[in-house]
């Protein structure tokens, strides 16, 4: 059987290219994605084929944009379902994606990342988000939310990283649990990820540092449960916490 192979038939430097074409076969697209390829990469081509390409003149920030770029502050990743507006920085390779999202997870699971991809979520939606597009306007790969991972962007990550209260030291067993019974309220538990909120003060930046401290002090988290606020998500049993308390009364 012939082999398929599909070769170029335009000219290169007045002669014919004996390259072979880039697909091999014909790849099926959906309407709206023609018209993404047709509107979004076509013209570039041309352009960029005919020497005619533009440079863009560089975009400027209002100043209240500008404010939101430099008052941005992060906040714990949540994992657990739907949440406030939160903009994210997603990194891939050699880009990084700045977006918004009230449901993190899911937009992960589109994307087909995991959890580790995430560098940092800030507190915002998308004004934030059209503020950080403008002002990282230089590194942009294309007309698409993905952008360069060069060392301005790296070096904002890392400042606003800060921004996240550092760990505690010492005991504050009474403290994470009085958080615990006020998150809980008259509710037969709580989620991990309303429970996260709340302990900020203690030094307690994410879900990971929450799950160590929870299993230093002896309170289970179970895997999932219901709760006034759904069902499904891993948290704390208002029982498992009254179990540990009445251990330490015997134990004192």
């Amino acid at each position: 059987m012939a082999e398929n192979i599909a070769r170029c038939l335009g000219m290169s430097e007045g002669v014919p290219c004996v390259d072979t074409a880039t697909c091999l076969t014909p790849v099926p697209l959906c309407t709206p994605h023609r018209m993404e390829v047709a509107i979004g990469i076509v013209p570039a081509m041309l352009d960029k084929a005919a020497g005619r390409g533009v440079a863009r003149p560089p975009l400027v920030l209002t100043h209240e944009q500008e404010r939101m770029v430099c008052d941005a502050r992060a906040v714990p990743v949540d994992l657990d379902g739907p949440h406030p507006p939160r903009v994210y920085l997603i990194e891939h390779g050699t880009r990084i994606k700045i977006g918004y999202t009230t449901h993190l997870r899911a937009r992960l699971d589109g994307l087909t990342l995991r959890p580790s991809n995430v560098l940092m979520v800030l507190r915002g939606g998308v004004d934030l988000e059209r503020a950080l597009h403008l002002h990282f306007d230089a590194l942009r790969v294309d007309n698409t939310e993905w952008f360069r991972d060069a060392e301005p962007l790296r070096r904002y990550v890392e400042e606003r990283a800060r921004t996240i209260p550092a760990p505690r030291t010492g005991p504050l067993a009474g403290d994470l649990v009085t958080a615990i019974r006020d998150a809980i309220g008259s509710d037969r538990g709580v989620h991990l990820g309303e429970l996260l909120p709340r302990v900020g003060h203690l030094g307690i930046a994410d879900r990971a540092q929450l799950r160590d401290r929870l299993n230093a002090e002896g309170i289970p988290v179970r895997r999932s449960m219901r709760t006034a606020t759904g069902v499904g998500r891993s948290g704390i049993h208002r029982d498992d916490v009254a179990r540990v308390l009445a251990a330490r009364s015997v134990e004192g």
